[in-house]
């Protein structure tokens, strides 16, 4: 049987050494997205300010940080993630 340098499990990419770099490129991106896409809800004049960065903080960041709890703690992890909290939120 060949062993497998990374794969996915749960929607998470893993790798063999335990890195999670392909994740940590993938969460933010898709955070990004499903940001864009909210772009339209926050306008609504229903919503106060409150609400609207409540709505963020509970889709987009748990869409940036799904599964953030198995990567390895490193500083290029921390940085990408303070990148996308700076251009994002």
């Amino acid at each position: 049987m060949d062993c497998a340098y990374q794969f996915t499990y749960l929607s998470g990419d893993i790798a063999k050494d335990g890195d999670a770099e392909i994740e940590v490129n993938t969460q933010p991106a898709e955070a990004a997205t499903v940001l864009r896409r909210l772009s339209n809800v926050p306008k609504s004049a229903a919503l106060g300010v409150n609400t609207e960065q409540q709505l963020c903080a509970a889709v987009v960041l748990a869409t940036a940080l799904y599964a953030s709890e198995t990567w390895k703690r490193r500083r290029k992890i921390l940085k990408k993630l303070d990148v996308f909290q700076q251009r994002n939120l």
